[in-house]
């Protein structure tokens, strides 16, 4: 570790201060109090914890006390594991290159230990050593905490330091610890079994270096450090958690070549850990008392990944940071949504399409692993289930309420497509689905609930770009049911709702609608709360077997204080059939909430072939339901969806998905092997 450490004294000093923005960040990631989660009642670092023990007592059946910690950015993994200094020693390294910006910093331990070595023993030496460094330290030092040993080795800030006299103090430290301990080569043991270390090592993919050698038997540095984990005596509790966002997630499974022995196959490895408690952890639902609560930029950032929560956390914590606009984290946001800067609407890329749609639409189920990565590791979506070893994981994309404003004011930007007129990125992304569908990208799913949800976000927005907003989230207002109703079918569908129901017809036009993106339900209709979901600024899918209703929009009556106490809704079946009829009485009667005695509207909406679309009164008395009843996807329908938009979605109802073969036997014969078609068919 001596080359290590004449690389670490080596290391460029940090500025002496950093922009407001970057200080928020780092005060958000350092300050803010770690919330747990109400409903779980268990901190992450705490469930980090317990996962680790679970594995200690395991013992001899695991290959190696270690394991991988796999999410998405903002998700708030690396504080979790720091926390973890509350439980056990904590030595945590962050990876991070030198040439990429972000939060926590690069850490001083690791310049070594992101090097090409020139052989496996030039690498196991230095791994070796920076493993024993800190046991010996501990070793000599029994009585110290915690806390003070953490302090002692991390590069966080304290707040009271500057960064170049925080970095002189590591430097000292390193410096004094590797003089004192004489080099070996082999692993030294804990001497106090009672003790726990933790070591922790963040933006893991750094260990993947690129190695233009000719021994191409070298492996990265990731196994190498792995296999001498493997090495640890198991008496001791120590322990290694690797962190990344999905980034290369094949580069994480083992092959032959890793573990000649093949050992591995003798033992258990741990689970891999992708899910933390950390969901909606500084949502105050309660305090949400009014709509203009609702519409306080730090309630709406409360909801989702923590980060969102606690980058406004941290803009209260110093008068200083009233200079930096709540835009900033918009920006962030963005950002972090696109992977990068977006400079032209026009050129992006299917990972991209399928993220800005994904956080509002639900999730666009990607078919290809490689998609699924990326969207984790650089679009923000969530996993909700991890197998490196198998190659398989689960993702999602949740209800963010920042996020689906970020995606909607991209759907509403205005290019010029195809060098054609100008439109808005709605018909960009309904083509780029069609065509990922098409392709095998992604799996064809509900495709008319898909073309519903499109309709209805693109009303919403449309009403949303006409109101006078004083915060930089224009798509999470307050719209009023008669635009919402007007952008959507036109003026004719005022009338319908006012004849049929009269006087009580104002009640519900005055109400409002909120929502800039879906979930999915996993009650029924009758258990919905509609409350919380205009708090949360969304509306509902319901789940697939129930009957009646496919969507369900709140609606609140009011914009007083006491508002939340006089809903409504806006319900919706939508339907994809190539052979039309208009619904029974009892087809629309079966659209409703129980106990849903204000006045209501209830819209089914037939997007089938329709060789004359319209839009109808079906005149049912039906009290205080309002009915309207719709066929087909035009202009005649809904007369504010332009017809470059009106004909992609069109098309979008009627994509199948294509082979890949082009040659008509070639299609016959795999036709033969996946459907047994001269089987199944009647002859």
């Amino acid at each position: 570790y001596y080359k290590c450490l004449e690389q670490l004294t080596k290391t460029k000093q940090l500025p002496e201060e950093d922009p407001l923005e970057i200080q928020i960040v780092r005060d958000s990631f350092e300050k803010v109090t770690t919330v747990s989660n109400e409903i779980f009642k268990i901190s992450p670092e705490d469930y980090l914890y317990s996962k680790i023990e679970n594995c200690w007592k395991s013992g001899a059946e695991i290959y190696g006390y270690f394991t991988l910690l796999f999410q998405a950015s903002g998700f708030g993994k690396s504080r979790a594991c720091q926390n973890l200094k509350n439980k056990a020693y904590v030595v945590y390294c962050c990876l991070r290159p030198t040439t990429h910006s972000g939060y926590p910093l690069r850490s001083f331990f690791a310049n070594n230990l992101v090097s090409i070595f020139y052989n496996e023993i030039e690498a196991k030496k230095c791994f070796i050593g920076y493993f024993n460094m800190f046991i010996s330290f501990l070793n000599d030092n029994p009585d110290i905490t915690h806390e003070e040993f953490y302090k002692k080795f991390s590069n966080s800030f304290s707040g009271n330091k500057s960064s170049n006299e925080h970095y002189e103090e590591i430097k000292f430290e390193i410096t004094e610890l590797a003089k004192k301990y004489s080099f070996t080569d082999e692993l030294i043991d804990l001497k106090d079994n009672k003790k726990e270390v933790i070591f922790v090592f963040d933006e893991v993919r750094s260990l993947f270096v690129d190695l233009t050698r000719s021994d191409k038997t070298f492996t990265s540095n990731y196994f190498e450090i792995r296999n001498v984990i493997t090495k640890f005596n198991k008496t001791n509790k120590i322990f290694v958690l690797f962190l990344d966002t999905f980034s290369g997630l094949t580069n994480f499974m083992p092959t032959k070549f890793n573990e000649p022995s093949m050992r591995m196959q003798k033992f258990k490895s741990a689970e891999p850990i992708y899910l933390l408690p950390n969901w909606d952890v500084f949502v105050d639902i309660e305090s949400i008392k009014t709509p203009k609560d609702s519409l306080i930029f730090e309630n709406i950032c409360s909801f989702g990944r923590p980060l969102w929560g606690s980058w406004c956390k941290a803009k209260k914590l110093n008068e200083k940071y009233k200079q930096v606009l709540d835009s900033q984290l918009v920006v962030i946001a963005k950002q972090k949504l696109v992977g990068g800067n977006l400079v032209d609407a026009t050129n992006l890329n299917i990972n991209q399409i399928l993220a800005i749609a994904g956080c509002r639409i639900g999730t666009v189920k990607p078919l290809l692993i490689s998609t699924a990565q990326d969207l984790v590791s650089k679009h923000m979506a969530i996993c909700t289930y991890a197998n490196p070893n198998e190659g398989i994981f689960k993702i999602e994309f949740p209800s963010e309420p920042i996020l689906a404003d970020v995606a909607a004011s991209i759907m509403n930007e205005t290019v010029k497509y195809q060098n054609q007129i100008e439109s808005s990125v709605y018909k960009l992304i309904v083509n780029k689905l069609h065509s990922a569908i098409s392709s095998s990208v992604i799996d064809q799913g509900e495709k008319g609930e898909t073309i519903t949800k499109f309709i209805l976000l693109y009303s919403y927005d449309l009403s949303a770009q006409h109101l006078k907003t004083e915060g930089p989230l224009r798509y999470s207002s307050y719209v009023r049911v008669i635009d919402f109703v007007r952008n959507l079918y036109g003026n004719k569908a005022i009338e319908i709702i006012k004849e049929q129901l009269k006087n009580r017809a104002k009640i519900l036009l005055d109400g409002f609608v909120r929502f800039n993106h879906f979930i999915r339900s996993p009650v029924s209709k009758d258990e919905l709360n509609l409350v919380n979901l205009m708090k949360r600024c969304c509306a509902v899918q319901c789940h697939r077997y129930q009957k009646g209703v496919d969507f369900v929009i709140p609606v609140v009556l009011s914009y007083d204080k006491n508002s939340f106490n006089k809903m409504s809704a806006i319900l919706v079946q939508t339907k994809l059939h190539q052979n039309v009829s208009k619904p029974k009485k009892e087809d629309i009667e079966k659209i409703m909430l129980s106990e849903l005695d204000s006045p209501h509207l209830a819209i089914f909406m037939q997007l089938g072939n329709s060789n004359k679309p319209e839009l109808t009164n079906l005149n049912f008395n039906l009290g205080n339901k309002a009915v309207i009843y719709s066929e087909g996807i035009s202009t005649m329908t809904f007369p504010y969806l332009c017809s470059e938009t009106i004909n992609e979605l069109n098309v979008f109802s009627t994509t199948q998905k294509q082979s890949f073969l082009v040659d008509k036997l070639d299609i016959l014969i795999e036709e033969e092997i996946v459907f047994s078609s001269n089987n199944v068919k009647k002859k």
